[in-house]
């Protein structure tokens, strides 16, 4: 999930606990701040894994090592004693935490934390590998697009109404606002939806503002897991749809992958990752999913950042329906991916990432990339160019991480 999400969450479980720690408004001002401060560094501290990257795997280590390391259950524990010693470290922090038990909720704060930064990102279809060194697979979640807003309309309250200096509460509420500004302007929503969205965000702000600080922090907590359970049925209705209408009769279905449009649990972008009868090929396919076709059909549904991009998409045989509109195949073969992953060394890395592998020749040169993120011609962060017959030997990336890749059925 994106970094407002995270912060708004760690807002939301420092106020929960402030209303369970100290019952008199006073108390909890006193020590809100430093309460506010650990868990905001700590549910966004997952996110620094941006600085070892740089150093890693060359070009390819954002992309091998972003949700890597730091986004396992394993390390949450020692990223919650860094934020610790960081933050107690600031003389003004230790000073509102004298009280033994102060530090304790704070300590419990920071061990959350990391793991709930690991619970939200395990929502998306990038994926995350929670259990390493135990597992190094990648699990995905297919359950809500990196930047939600019905999310941010359930956990903003809770900070735009904490007792804290107007500018604060500012900083935390313009963030709401633009979305649903956004949310008008965009085109990923029709009206009906961003109506919807705007009547739940404004009437639950009110209904919070007449709650006590205690309870506002539950409500968001009890609000964000309910997002979180609406789009996950709907996404499990979409892929009983999925399943029904878009495999091709004989295929093996090796993967789908899911995605909804941001606010809008009623499209959803699925990639159908299949291997035809034989064992040689395989394909994939991009549609558009819309599992309530009465209010809103796949047709009508925002084709925004669906291409087209790098690799070569060509046309359905499929017929489009109210519930499925098809964007666009890509044909591959599954001992060329081999040979790369074998044979070429320089680009080998990228298949520890890829969900769906697509290669385009373009001229001299070779692009190797994820069709989950194919969304421009030009050079996306999930691609990688080589030479297509290299007049020398490449070099090969060095500290890779251990992530067992996606396909690895394919590449056997």
């Amino acid at each position: 999930m994106d970094n407002i999400t995270h912060s708004l969450m760690g807002i939301v479980l420092a106020e929960a606990a402030l209303s369970r720690r100290h019952r008199l408004p006073d108390a909890r001002a006193a020590v809100r701040p430093a309460y506010w401060i650990v868990s905001l560094v700590a549910n966004n501290f997952p996110d620094l894994d941006f600085i070892p990257s740089a150093f890693l795997s060359g070009d390819l280590g954002y992309l091998l090592h972003h949700r890597g390391h730091t986004h396992t259950l394993l390390l949450g524990p020692p990223q919650a004693l860094l934020s610790l010693l960081l933050l107690l470290g600031i003389p003004s922090v230790r000073r509102v935490l004298r009280d033994p038990m102060d530090r304790w909720v704070v300590a419990v704060l920071a061990l959350l934390g990391p793991w709930a930064h690991v619970g939200l990102d395990a929502l998306n279809s990038y994926g995350v590998h929670p259990f390493w060194p135990i597992d190094n697979r990648w699990y995905y979640g297919d359950t809500l697009f990196i930047l939600e807003p019905w999310l941010w309309l359930a956990l903003g309250p809770a900070a735009v109404l904490a007792p804290l200096p107007f500018s604060i509460r500012v900083a935390f509420g313009l963030p709401v606002v633009g979305i649903l500004v956004l949310a008008w302007t965009s085109g990923y929503l029709p009206h009906w939806l961003a109506t919807v969205l705007t009547l739940f965000g404004t009437g639950f702000f009110a209904l919070s503002r007449r709650m006590t600080d205690s309870l506002r922090p539950l409500w968001g907590i009890a609000a964000a897991v309910a997002v979180i359970g609406l789009f996950a049925g709907v996404g499990s209705r979409a892929r009983i749809m999925a399943r029904a209408e878009g495999v091709v009769a004989g295929a093996r279905l090796d993967d789908l992958v899911m995605s909804p449009m941001p606010a809008n649990p009623f499209c959803w972008v699925a990639l159908f990752i299949e291997s035809p009868p034989g064992a040689g090929s395989y394909a994939l396919r991009r549609a558009m999913l819309a599992p309530f076709p009465f209010w809103l059909t796949a047709a009508g549904c925002p084709k925004m950042r669906l291409g087209p991009g790098t690799a070569p998409l060509g046309r359905i045989s499929l017929p489009d329906s109210p519930t499925i509109a098809w964007l666009g195949e890509y044909t591959g073969d599954k001992e060329a991916l081999r040979t790369l992953h074998r044979e070429r060394c320089g680009v080998a890395p990228i298949f520890q990432f890829a969900r769906a592998p697509f290669v385009a020749e373009i001229g001299p040169s070779l692009v190797v990339g994820d069709l989950r993120y194919d969304f421009s011609t030009g050079s996306d962060f999930a691609e990688r160019t080589i030479a297509a017959r290299p007049s020398r030997p490449e070099a090969c990336l060095t500290g890779l991480p251990p992530w067992i890749p996606p396909r690895q059925d394919w590449l056997r």
